[in-house]
């Protein structure tokens, strides 16, 4: 039989060396992995939502969005740079629009384009009104489908109980 994913995780944090380590951050690494793998545990996923559920976290820990960054105002903050021109001496004040969403993402056209100052990728914003619209659409076909389910299940469910009734009355 399997490990239970508790047993893998202490099993590989022993292996690790972490648990046993003379350095006590090292030790508070296992105990801290220990104490989320417990509480992950105990919410207990199925496959798909576990998969959503770890990658939403690792995303939101790495203070990066779940969705698209958008033009929207709401989303960014101006601020200014100041340099010298060593050679001049003369001033320049420039600029910049930084992501509320990523703080790694600056842009410099109120958050039309951006580029990511951890990779060096750059990209255009969504639309925000367009994008509002697509996630609107897509909750009411959720809501539709979940609808039409919760509508079959309660039909299938009528009908069982007709024909328990049904045949309860033949029998009799």
């Amino acid at each position: 039989m399997g490990k239970t994913l508790l047993e893998h995780a202490a099993y590989e944090l022993t292996k690790s060396g972490f648990v046993d380590d003379t350095d006590p951050e090292n030790r508070k690494v296992a105990t801290d992995v220990m104490a989320l793998v417990r509480r992950f545990v105990k919410q207990d996923h199925n496959e798909r939502t576990g998969r959503i559920v770890l990658d939403f976290f690792e995303t939101i820990c790495f203070f990066l969005p779940l969705t698209p960054i958008t033009d929207d105002p709401e989303e960014w903050e101006k601020f200014e740079i100041k340099t010298t021109n060593q050679e001049t001496g003369e001033e320049t004040t420039s600029t910049r629009w930084q992501s509320k969403r990523a703080p790694r993402i600056i842009s410099e056209d109120s958050g039309k384009t951006f580029i990511d100052q951890a990779t060096g990728k750059t990209g255009e914003s969504v639309n925000a009104a367009e994008y509002a619209k697509k996630v609107e659409e897509q909750k009411a076909l959720r809501d539709k489908t979940k609808a039409e389910q919760d509508n079959k299940k309660a039909t299938e469910k009528a009908e069982k109980v007709v024909k328990e009734q049904t045949d309860a009355k033949a029998d009799a």
